[in-house]
């Protein structure tokens, strides 16, 4: 109601510190002083003393098992915003700054893609950007969720709970052959290498289009498919030489960081998780349900790292 009289309404603070009364005006709606001196908490205005956004279902089931009682007992909402393409509208939303005038608790958790990458990178080029609301915006150290639940500490984990004969030979031999089985499959390369080009170069094209460039078996058949785009949508072949050119030095600095011990944070995470899931199943009678690796994860010092992270900035502990 007083957002629609805006224009017309005047809106005084009144105090009285027992002596005295003194009336001040509220200036450019901003209540949190009103609030403050009411003893108001944002939960008594907002329904929440904080809100975790994140980017699906899935990452809503996992950071409510990962998160726990702390939520309830702090009374934070974990809210999926679903999909990258609403990040511009989310961080230059004027609600935001209304959440941050009145020091509400909000973060948003993303994927740390190409797509969200490039997204951030513009949001913060934007001549209106506001660095206290980028703060609460937060990449995660990882491609997604799920590669939190790929990584060699939680394979460990997996093994030693789940074999308790095994030996530390054990582990490191099935370790080896999970990490041999992902180097031995070139689409996991060809997908990263592929969303990595299209979201750093690409020409603007339909969901469909991206879908069927992203379903191509090898480099040759990309480069195919996008000159036959690019060739329809600018009347013209000149700079797709170089553009292909730049596709093969992503797919071999893809390649290399695949062979680091680090590379479970750069790979697709559903898939992998799929394929671990399986091969452990079929070759070491060791069988996991989506949720018990999501147990196993709270284990991990990643996530002990990222749930800390959360509580400090929502309150949450």
């Amino acid at each position: 109601m007083l957002n629609a009289l805006a224009d017309y309404a005047k809106i005084y603070q009144i105090d009285h510190d027992g002596k005295q009364s003194q009336i001040l005006p509220v200036l450019d709606n901003d209540f949190t002083d009103v609030f403050e001196a009411m003893d108001l908490r944002p939960s008594d205005y907002l329904m929440a003393n904080g809100m975790l956004f994140v980017e699906g279902k899935f990452d809503l089931n996992v950071f409510k098992k990962w998160l726990g009682p702390s939520l309830n007992k702090h009374n934070v909402e974990i809210i999926p915003f679903h999909g990258k393409h609403k990040l511009h509208f989310y961080a230059r939303a004027e609600i935001l700054e209304v959440f941050s005038k009145r020091n509400f608790k909000y973060f948003f958790l993303l994927d740390r893609d190409e797509g969200n990458q490039r997204i951030i990178q513009s949001v913060q080029d934007d001549p209106d950007f506001d660095e206290d609301i980028m703060n609460h915006f937060k990449l995660l150290e990882v491609r997604e969720i799920e590669n939190f639940l790929i990584s060699p500490e939680i394979i460990k984990i997996v093994i030693m709970k789940n074999l308790p004969n095994a030996t530390n030979e054990d582990y490191s031999q099935i370790q080896q052959e999970l990490f041999d089985l992902i180097q031995s499959n070139p689409l996991y390369a060809l997908e990263i290498t592929f969303k990595k080009f299209l979201d750093e170069d690409s020409i603007r094209i339909s969901f469909n289009e991206r879908n069927n460039l992203l379903d191509k078996p090898s480099l040759e058949a990309f480069k195919e498919e996008y000159t036959n785009i690019w060739t329809q949508k600018m009347n013209s072949s000149s700079v797709i030489v170089s553009l292909t050119e730049k596709l093969d030095i992503i797919h071999q600095d893809i390649k290399n960081k695949m062979r680091n011990l680090d590379s479970w944070k750069i790979l697709p995470g559903k898939k992998v998780l799929k394929e671990y899931t399986k091969y452990l199943q079929d070759n070491h009678k060791i069988n996991l349900s989506k949720d018990e690796w999501i147990q196993y994860g709270l284990l991990t010092e990643p996530v002990k790292r990222l749930i800390k992270l959360i509580h400090q900035t929502l309150y949450i502990d």
